[in-house]
């Protein structure tokens, strides 16, 4: 893309892990991802950064150490993090444009880096960086905070937002001069804004938007109505509590939409910027540069030997424990598990394996049976004889009812919140439809 012409490229935080707790035991593979990923992001040319959370969760002394080692370009404009100085704001020139990028963290999100109040923060880094044509905020904290930081400083003309795991197709029109972006999470796509300035313009026109609201308004009340229907139904205190989470993000949601689509609606007129937004999906048709292609496979035995650290010692055989394998299922199951055969559940382990990521904790247990259970397997040394998303995946585990076959002991028909502990809207990005699925397994 740069060869092609102008382009600024950015990374908004929360690059290296997921969330802002990481287990002891995993800390040692996550920084092996990290160095990559960094290490590619450095190969690649990338023109600022910002931490996020999650990121800190690996260490602030090692990512101190990896910023040394790849001079990495992050910003901090309103964190001081011991150790590791980052300047306020980076100047980049794209084309023959002046672009200022600042690099923020909300005080929930700062962890052991020192927080310093936003908005006063950036005015003094404005201040410094000088006139400019574009002013870019990295910004990894909640996103309402977003819509009261650009009404505060009207100079912001693009905010990235790197925590929230927005996916905004559309950009969100903060006020009347600044617009949201957002790519999703886990690196599955990459977001493209193009933007075309306009001598004197303020604020940008966002075309389509109001449409796009408007359907987005539709789609979190039917997904509104859905969850509560699912809520009146659940019967054990896990699905309560999840269902409650997620309409606690629907109401959310919903409630971002209506003030996004007062602001758009609202918009003063006069020449405004235009801006196009565009998420590329990152698959496997997007073909593999080969210097960072070879940086991957040199990489999977460190991240392999990492896991075999903290591997519990020993293997859980297969005739312990409430899982039978599948295989114990076919004698008086042999059509059903013959239908098994032919899904994509039953090849789960080995798409792990043909890659090389069997052993990636990110990874391995939603391509096994029993992972998600307590008394299943807890780690990639213990799935002997539980490979693939087998029968007990959904039926449950099926010692007792080999042993013993009865229809108390098996769970015939299982609900939706079997599936959605893998396909739980985040590592799918949504796509799973129980109704549209279902019958792709049914047997």
């Amino acid at each position: 893309m740069k060869a092609a012409g102008p382009a600024l490229v950015v990374d908004a935080g929360d690059l290296m892990w997921k969330s802002k707790t990481l287990d002891a035991s995993r800390i040692a593979q996550q920084r092996v991802k990290g160095r990559l990923q960094l290490e590619a992001m450095s190969q690649g040319g990338i023109d600022a950064m910002v931490l996020g959370d999650a990121d800190l969760t690996l260490g602030l002394e090692w990512i101190g150490q990896q910023m040394r080692d790849l001079d990495l370009p992050y910003v901090a404009t309103n964190m001081v993090c011991e150790g590791v100085p980052m300047p306020a704001y980076r100047r980049v020139s794209v084309g023959d444009l002046e672009v200022g990028v600042l690099g923020v963290m909300g005080r929930e999100q700062a962890g052991a880096c020192t927080f310093k109040a936003v908005v006063p923060a950036i005015s003094q880094a404005l201040d410094g960086l000088g006139e400019v044509d574009l002013v870019v905020v990295l910004s990894h904290q909640d996103s309402g905070a977003e819509r009261d930081m650009a009404a505060a400083v009207p100079e912001i003309d693009v905010i990235i937002n790197g925590h929230s795991k927005k996916s905004t197709p559309t950009p969100i029109s903060l006020g009347e001069t600044a617009v949201q972006l957002g790519a999703g999470s886990r690196g599955k796509k990459l977001g493209v804004a193009t933007l075309q300035i306009e001598k004197g313009a303020r604020g940008f026109q966002v075309d389509g938007r109001l449409k796009d609201l408007e359907r987005k308004l539709d789609r979190a009340a039917e997904r509104l109505a859905k969850t509560q229907d699912q809520l009146k139904r659940a019967k054990d205190d896990k699905t309560v509590t999840r269902l409650e989470g997620r309409l606690r993000r629907i109401e959310r949601q919903a409630a971002e939409a209506r003030s996004a689509l007062s602001d758009a609606a609202d918009a003063s007129a006069g020449p405004r910027h235009r801006i196009a937004n565009t998420l590329r999906p990152l698959s496997e048709k997007v073909a593999d540069d080969e210097t960072i292609e070879a940086m991957v496979q040199a990489s999977k035995p460190m991240i392999s030997a990492a896991a075999q650290l903290v591997a519990p010692s020993g293997t859980q055989a297969v005739n312990t424990g409430p899982f039978a394998g599948s295989a114990a299922c076919e004698g008086c199951h042999a059509d059903e598990h013959k239908q098994w055969k032919t899904t994509p559940h039953a090849s789960a382990w080995s798409t792990l394996v043909r890659q090389g990521r069997e052993r990636d904790l990110d990874c391995w247990s939603c391509h096994v049976t029993g992972a998600h259970h307590p008394l299943g397997p807890q780690h990639p040394s213990q799935v002997s004889g539980l490979e693939d998303v087998g029968c007990e995946s959904c039926h449950g585990p099926g010692q007792s009812h080999v042993a013993a076959p009865s229809k108390g002991n098996i769970r015939r028909d299982p609900a939706v919140e079997v599936c959605t502990d893998c396909h739980d809207g985040v590592k799918d990005e949504g796509r799973f439809d129980f109704a549209k699925y279902r019958p792709q397994v049914l047997h």
